[in-house]
């Protein structure tokens, strides 16, 4: 009689698998889900600012609150995507600087620039007015809008600062490394992020500007692998806005 054989098989079928932990689970839904958070945060906290206002106009503190915490919380969002679904913002988002970076942005400021002023030119020659940002007629149409106040600096500050990081971090960022996952040829990602950019604004008298701006703005990761020129070069855009902003106030 054959003795039942109770030694263990070398192999097992199917084999045990095990997560890849190189390869990153972020993608489009992530990029969806974190702009859906950015309007469902800044819609509840408009919604709120007139509640305790006259219904009508933001006021005092609420400026910088609506302008500022959407996107601080859309940083929070996106740093957690990129830790639990993949390598890092560094790794996964091109998040890191170089000492060139000032120079390349540079060159994508005055490029973002020269297109912008085309793209401008034709809208007024079309529409007969130029189109003005939506965070400027935020602050113009408010009640802080008769003369400047601490509100509507800390505004230009969120303006200058955090609205740059999160927009790269999401459109340059996230957009672009998603779409370069599902094999997308780059020089398409740049067109396709830059539209993206452009039509999420809900600004539909800027979106030539903005498409202008993000396709500028995108050469640099499509040059460099990285976004950190994107970020500063989009900073210096925003800040010319808000100095011409304080201006007209």
């Amino acid at each position: 009689m054959l003795e039942p054989d109770h030694t263990e098989p070398d192999d097992q079928w199917p084999p045990p698998t095990e997560p890849d932990v190189d390869i990153p689970r972020w993608g489009i839904g992530d990029a969806l889900g974190s702009y859906g958070i950015f309007i469902l945060v800044s819609t509840t906290l408009g919604l709120i600012a007139l509640r305790v206002g006259d219904g009508d106009r933001l006021a005092g503190a609420w400026l910088p609150i609506v302008v500022a915490v959407p996107p601080l919380i859309q940083v929070g969002h996106l740093s957690w995507v990129a830790r639990s679904k993949g390598r890092g913002l560094v790794s996964d988002f091109g998040f890191s600087f170089d000492r060139r970076d000032p120079a390349v942005a540079a060159g994508l400021w005055l490029t973002a620039m020269a297109a912008a002023t085309v793209a401008t030119t034709i809208i007024v020659r079309v529409i007969g007015d130029s189109p003005n940002a939506a965070v400027a007629e935020l602050a113009e149409n408010s009640e802080d809008g008769g003369g400047i106040t601490i509100w509507i600096l800390l505004l230009a500050v969120a303006a200058i600062t955090v609205i740059p990081l999160v927009e790269e971090l999401l459109y340059r960022g996230l957009w672009w490394s998603a779409l370069a996952k599902r094999g997308v040829d780059e020089r398409w990602i740049l067109v396709i992020t830059s539209l993206i950019f452009a039509a999420v604004h809900l600004e539909p008298s800027r979106t030539p500007v903005l498409f202008a701006i993000g396709m500028a703005i995108g050469w640099g990761r499509l040059r460099t692998g990285r976004i950190a020129a994107g970020i500063i070069a989009h900073s210096m855009i925003n800040t010319l806005g808000m100095i011409a902003l304080l201006a007209r106030i």
